[in-house]
């Protein structure tokens, strides 16, 4: 019996996770740290976040960022985890989240006694645009933090290599577009030039965007991204679109809360094999939930846009319905809830007659408040087929 008691104990070792065998603990402190320090316990932490960028990490180590302190500075991961052991980089200790900021005390004063963005001269470290650049690193989580005032929270940029792994996870993302000279913003911002981003997973954050003028996002995937999963975040309503997806495949967006977006709540365009479940979505100037092609009529394919709660959709008035399929193919809208958009409920555009789009199972009530348009639109040649809907009022045109 002893002797099973300790194969039992083996068997358990060999499944926890390498990070917790193997991987090193750095920590980091702004008010009591030392860039001289190891920063190999609480009592020896790194004071800064350019230590960090200079460091040599290994598969399973953690970087912690003291809880309730602040730094004006810019994180680069310098290394690479492995799909068993990431490198994690997330807090220590009790308090709020650590922050990384855009700007501090002295920027602000500088910012309104000129007008101008003289912060930016006084030190090359703060991250006047990006709070996190990840850029051609794999295999890493990004955990609990607070990144504010930047362009861009989380930039996740491949220029020539396959770059797989990526997880941010409870973090506050707030983007500014206070910085002259510059006029787009994300929380969340991710493009390739000739290499691939693969896994890519976007968890349970709360995104504060820039909520005025287009080129504003909660998350902007902007090509090249595949196996991608955008879920359960909560977004603060957007100048353009609280999550946009182009030109990117294999992917997820569910359970996200969001709304009153300049455009859309979700904007998934030139894209494939995309699923659209279960998102909250609220009085949006254009629609709620938008699928389309835009530079490739046959770019569009194989989305599904199911059991969604769709609200007051189409406030702007010109591009006016709670969920809408334009150009696309193979596509469909499942058991959505759709109420009270300004025009219709549904709107699927087509360029060609069978292109095999669908809308079934919907409840539509309310719909045409301020156009009055008809719960479902087909428009073009379309042949989109049309079984058990609800509607309350209105009728298919």
């Amino acid at each position: 019996m002893q002797c099973v008691r300790y194969v039992r104990i083996f068997l358990l070792l060999l499944l926890l996770p390498y990070s917790q065998a193997d991987g090193t603990d750095y920590y980091l402190s702004r008010s009591v740290g030392n860039d001289s320090a190891t920063g190999l316990s609480e009592a020896t932490p790194w004071k800064s976040v350019a230590r960090v960028n200079q460091g040599a990490f290994h598969p399973g180590d953690r970087v912690l960022f003291h809880a309730g302190e602040s730094w004006p500075e810019e994180l680069r991961p310098p290394s690479s985890g492995t799909e068993e052991a990431p490198i994690i980089f997330t807090s220590y200790g009790s308090g709020n989240r650590p922050v990384l900021d855009g700007r501090d005390d002295e920027s602000v004063v500088n910012w309104s006694k000129t007008g101008k963005n003289r912060a930016s001269k006084i030190n090359k470290n703060r991250a006047r645009y990006v709070a996190i650049d990840n850029n051609e690193q794999s295999h890493i989580v990004y955990d609990g933090l607070h990144l504010r005032h930047v362009l861009e929270g989380v930039r996740v940029y491949s220029w020539s290599v396959a770059v797989q792994d990526i997880t941010i996870r409870n973090c506050n993302i707030q983007t500014d577009a206070a910085i002259p000279g510059h006029d787009a913003s994300a929380g969340v911002y991710s493009s390739t030039k000739s290499g691939s981003i693969s896994g890519l997973y976007i968890r349970k954050n709360h995104f504060i965007p820039y909520s005025e003028h287009l080129n504003h996002w909660g998350v902007y995937l902007v090509q090249g991204v595949s196996h991608f999963s955008i879920e359960d975040n909560t977004l603060g309503p957007s100048g353009e679109d609280g999550i946009t997806v182009w030109h990117s495949a294999y992917g997820e967006i569910l359970r996200n809360r969001g709304g009153g977006n300049g455009e859309n709540t979700i904007d998934v365009k030139d894209s494939h094999d995309v699923l659209i479940q279960d998102n909250d979505a609220d009085f949006d100037r254009e629609y709620n939930i938008v699928v389309h092609s835009v530079d490739n009529p046959t770019s569009t394919y194989n989305v599904r846009v199911e059991h969604n709660p769709c609200l007051r959709g189409g406030q702007g008035g010109a591009l006016s319905a709670g969920i809408a399929l334009l150009f696309v193919q193979k596509s469909g809208i499942e058991d959505n809830v759709i109420d009270f958009a300004y025009g219709s409920g549904i709107v699927i555009k087509d360029l060609h007659p069978n292109q095999q789009n669908w809308a079934s199972g919907n409840r539509l009530t309310g719909n045409g408040t301020g156009q009055k348009l008809p719960a479902i639109v087909l428009q073009g040649p379309s042949t989109a087929k049309l079984d058990l809907n609800q509607i309350a009022t209105g009728t298919i045109r």
